[in-house]
């Protein structure tokens, strides 16, 4: 079985080095992207399981908008925060993604 193929959407490089270095040793999930936000993501054919999404990127988008833009994409989403901003989890969680983690 293929392990299943992650993409980082994050506009802090730290936090992307941080989760590609994590998701590393695990076997059935291989990181195979990363981006500063999700219009450089979604261009051409969707070719990842699973996005690893960034609550709040600093390029305007909301977290309903970009949700519903993998999703289109036909990509799964799964918003990471550090909760912070309750109205922006509560915009996240209303457009159904994967699930939000802290």
């Amino acid at each position: 079985m293929e392990p299943a193929r992650i993409a980082i959407v994050d506009d802090h490089d730290l936090v992307s080095v941080a989760l590609t270095t994590l998701l590393s040793d695990e076997t059935g999930l291989r990181c195979v992207r990363r981006a500063s936000g999700v219009a450089n993501l979604v261009r051409g054919p969707c070719d990842i399981d699973l996005v690893v999404l960034d609550l709040q990127l600093s390029d305007g988008t909301s977290p309903a908008e970009n949700i519903a833009a993998i999703t289109a994409w036909g990509s799964r989403v799964l918003v990471l925060t550090s909760g912070e901003n309750p109205y922006l989890v509560r915009d996240a969680s209303r457009a159904d993604p994967l699930g939000v983690i802290r």
